[in-house]
């Protein structure tokens, strides 16, 4: 084993099975920032890491006997790696409730299901189409723990077999039109108005898209965060032969993200789906 898979096996040592943490990424160094752009996962029998830089990519496992599997691992071989979060959960306090719905204009619907750990850390259900629980989102905020945690927020998968989709709200067979965004809270923050769904991250992979168009959706928005707005079309143009309709909303880079704007702003964009679909 070369020094930089040595290098991510001491990273990880004390990393106990389903639990993740970000470093320096030992292959590119996270840049002229040394940003901690590579995410570390410890399973049962290996240590799955991606380095999340455009200009470096890497990605693969090493076994905890030694053995490595080189950076060719496809994106699928490591996104069938479960993580379930296994440590107690609990019903949300009434302070922990307090704080979601002041800080993100949600609602005691919005919060079904979800629980918080004992360090005070959210659970956001992860929901396929049906409304089947699959996983949940790890998040830390620090108005509730008080302290820093890199990173803030955990996918914990339980059934990796369901696309990389949270739906808010189960989707018939009627739904045709859906709106894309980044994340749980954002993507229960347009539900209220229109069908969506967060692709948790900023990319809408092949498999979720495939997935989407098999369940009769003709027309997507990507409505992702304002700086984002290069992605939000390089995601029109991945997708756009897939759907009838494939439109990215642009916006301005100092606007609100979907999971900050009030009622009125996300009503003044759901009034302009339609046009935006229609590319105009």
């Amino acid at each position: 084993m070369n020094d930089e898979h040595s290098a991510i096996k001491l990273e990880a040592i004390e990393l106990e099975q389903g639990i993740s943490k970000r470093v320096v990424c030992v292959f590119c160094g996270g840049g002229t920032t040394h940003e901690k752009s590579m995410s570390l996962t410890r399973t049962d029998d290996a240590i799955v890491y991606h380095c999340f830089r455009d200009k470096c990519k890497r990605r693969g496992v090493v076994t905890s006997k030694g053995g490595f599997a080189s950076s060719t691992v496809s994106k699928a071989d490591i996104k069938s790696i479960n993580n379930p979060y296994t440590g107690p959960t609990f019903v949300l306090s009434d302070n922990t409730k307090k704080f979601l719905c002041n800080k993100f204009y949600l609602d005691e619907d919005d919060l079904r299901g979800w629980r918080e750990t004992d360090q005070q850390d959210v659970l956001m259900p992860l929901r396929d189409r049906y409304g089947s629980r699959y996983g949940y989102i790890d998040r830390r905020y620090i108005g509730l723990n008080g302290s820093e945690r890199v990173p803030k927020s955990i996918n914990r998968y339980e059934n990796r077999d369901v696309p990389n989709l949270h739906f808010p709200q189960a989707v018939n067979n009627n739904v045709t039109t859906i709106v894309l965004v980044e994340d749980v809270v954002s993507a229960h923050r347009f539900s209220k108005y229109i069908p969506s769904a967060a692709m948790l991250g900023t990319n809408l992979d092949k498999r979720a898209a495939v997935h989407l168009r098999q369940i009769g959706i003709q027309n997507v928005l990507f409505f992702l965060d304002a700086d984002a707005n290069k992605t939000a079309e390089h995601n029109r143009k991945t997708h756009s032969l897939l759907f009838d309709q494939c439109a990215a909303a642009i916006r301005d880079t100092d606007g609100a993200d979907p999971k900050d704007m009030n009622e009125e702003e996300i009503l003044f964009w759901v009034e302009k789906i339609p046009v935006l679909l229609e590319g105009k």
